[in-house]
């Protein structure tokens, strides 16, 4: 394992100390290199350069000794004289043409291989000594050799030297990067090191720190957006609680049982309405299956595929049973919790107790099957008050026209009008009787939808009253055509037109019916001329027995309007008189373009 494998790497700090160590070392090992090595080059060129400069200055001198086969010593001597004056020549061998040394000069004691000098090329390096030879000729004819060793000593302990003084200065240079790395990452990282202290504390639960620097430059900028961020977080965080809080509180506070179960089906949460419904504390339902809370695992049965398929199901009637083992009916609602990768996480259950409505169903079957039994005994008793009532009535209307036949002008004129006024009341009784009997009747009524035409049911209506020849009635042109329940409309208009005939006093009356189409309704008005109705009537009209006149002035039973509200508000509509007395009144009801 390296030294680098210890270097903690993963912090900031020291990324940028290593990072300026590297670049300071690089540069030091560049100069450390780099400036021997052109030294050595520049040096080596101008020792190549020197030897030969005095190889050619003795080239002449040695020439000059050497013409004609002549050994001009004194020539030579004067020659070696400046040459000895450099420190750095190890040797001076000067040789004739016959190759026999004339003249040998060295420094040392290192032996010289004439032979294998000669042999060798011009420059070569051998012991730290280069050789350099140079033929001699005079007049174009060889009169010898001259070979001469230069040592590099000097130029090693100088370069040697350089690389000291480079190496110093290189240390320098990396000890000042390195000083000033950890001055400037300590600047960059300090400020990071307390924003991770910060977001630590922030971690911990106090978010109420803040981020403090006076710098103005990116970290202090980045400071500004944290503490900015922190008070959006905490403003964020405490909408979240609240908002958690008032969920948990409406939770709470349902009526209805929620239960919040986990993939595998077991309960994770609970409302106090479903830990009360159950018989359960919180302690104890948490954590059980809800297979156990429903009557032959019917969640499993029935729900759970629903669930499973289409991820909800709504008001499903079942059944839980309570930990003492009571059953109670529930309306069962669920849907499948899902995370954003649409993975189920679990199901969120809602039940509402419908025990007392279970009850009160029950109850109103019972009642409803007495209200039938009721009404049939209320048929009986009509068919009894429409047929055996009216035939004693019928009998006494004819036995008091035989007795008033009878007695002829033997019976006084007073009580001629008492047998009159008597067979009017019987009259009138029969007229109730028969008004209560198609009042208690309308339920009978046929409720058969099809289309209608209004225009001509009024048509057949205004024939079937057969209205005096004093009276006119209008009907509005484009009458709707509509589904409804023919014979009760037919009903209604029977009852109002019937009404503005009997309490018209015009001698010329007139009646006229109309429309207006509403977006689900339609409006039909009867109006008359006749006598108007004075506002403190307007809702004694439709009560049921209740005339406005006396019915020795005008024969009416008070059930006509009755019966038509009847109808009207059975169809969910609405009726209603306007009048002006002495100016005539108009009666509008409304009826629903569908049924």
């Amino acid at each position: 394992m390296s030294f680098l494998s210890y270097i903690p790497t993963n912090s900031l700090r020291t990324k940028i100390l290593l990072g300026y160590a590297c670049i300071f070392l690089l540069v030091a090992v560049f100069i450390y290199t780099y400036f021997p090595f052109k030294h050595k080059q520049q040096a080596m060129a101008a020792i190549e350069f020197k030897m030969r400069s005095m190889t050619d200055m003795m080239t002449i001198g040695v020439e000059v000794g050497l013409r004609a086969g002549v050994i001009d010593r004194a020539a030579i001597g004067e020659v070696l004289s400046w040459a000895k004056k450099d420190s750095s020549l190890a040797y001076i061998v000067i040789l004739n043409a016959a190759k026999e040394q004339v003249v040998t000069y060295q420094v040392g004691h290192l032996p010289i291989q004439v032979n294998e000098l000669i042999k060798s090329s011009n420059g070569f390096q051998e012991n730290r000594i280069v050789h350099y030879k140079q033929p001699l000729s005079y007049q174009s004819q060889a009169v010898g050799m001259l070979l001469i060793g230069y040592s590099l000593q000097h130029l090693d302990r100088d370069i040697a030297l350089q690389q000291r003084t480079t190496l110093y200065i290189c240390l320098a240079i990396f000890g000042f990067g390195l000083v000033l790395s950890v001055a400037i990452s300590t600047r960059i990282t300090s400020n990071i090191t307390k924003l991770g202290e910060v977001v630590n504390k922030i971690a911990e639960g106090n978010t109420h720190t803040r981020f403090s620097i006076s710098n103005n430059d990116e970290i202090g900028k980045l400071a500004d957006a944290f503490n900015e961020m922190i008070v959006k977080l905490n403003d964020s965080r405490e909408e979240l609680l609240s908002s958690n809080q008032y969920t948990e509180n409406i939770i709470m506070s349902m009526l209805d049982s929620l239960l919040v179960l986990d993939e595998h089906h077991n309960i994770v949460r609970a409302n106090r309405a479903a830990c009360t419904l159950l018989e359960y504390t919180e302690a104890e339902i948490l954590g059980k299956n809800i297979y156990q809370l429903f009557e032959k695992n019917s969640f499993v049965d029935s729900f759970l595929p629903t669930l499973e398929e289409i991820g909800h199901l709504q008001s499903q009637e079942n059944t839980y049973v309570t930990q003492s083992g009571k059953a109670i009916d529930v309306l069962f609602s669920a849907a499948m919790l899902r995370d954003s990768h649409g993975l189920h996480q679990g199901i969120v259950c809602v039940a509402q107790d419908i025990s007392e409505r279970k009850k009160g169903e029950a109850q109103l079957v019972e009642y409803s099957q007495k209200l039938e039994k009721s009404n049939q005994e209320l048929e009986k008793f009509n068919y009894v008050i429409s047929h055996d009532l009216k035939a004693p009535l019928r009998a006494l209307f004819k036995l008091s026209e035989w007795i008033q036949e009878d007695m002829g002008d033997a019976l006084s004129e007073e009580s001629s009008k008492n047998f009159d006024i008597m067979r009017g009341r019987i009259s009138r009784m029969e007229a109730l009787i028969n008004g209560l009997s198609a009042y208690s009747q309308t339920r009978w009524l046929i409720k058969v939808p099809e289309a209608v035409s209004v225009e001509p049911v009024l048509q057949e209506v205004i024939q079937q009253l057969a209205p005096p020849d004093t009276c006119t009635i209008c009907i509005q042109p484009d009458m709707p055509t509509f589904v409804t329940h023919r014979k009760r409309l037919q009903h209604v208009f029977i009852h109002l037109i019937s009404n503005a005939i009997r309490f018209n006093d015009k001698t010329e009356g007139k009646i006229r019916i109309s429309v207006i189409e509403q977006e689900q309704y339609y409006q039909f008005s009867v109006e008359d001329n006749g006598e108007g109705i004075d506002t403190k009537y307007f809702d004694k009209v439709f009560v049921i027995f209740q005339t406005l006149q006396a019915r020795d002035r005008v024969e009416s039973t008070g059930i006509g309007l009755a019966i038509a509200k009847k109808i009207v508000e059975e169809h969910k509509g609405k009726i209603w008189v306007d009048s002006i007395v002495g100016q005539g009144a108009t009666f509008s009801f409304l009826w629903p373009k569908e049924i």
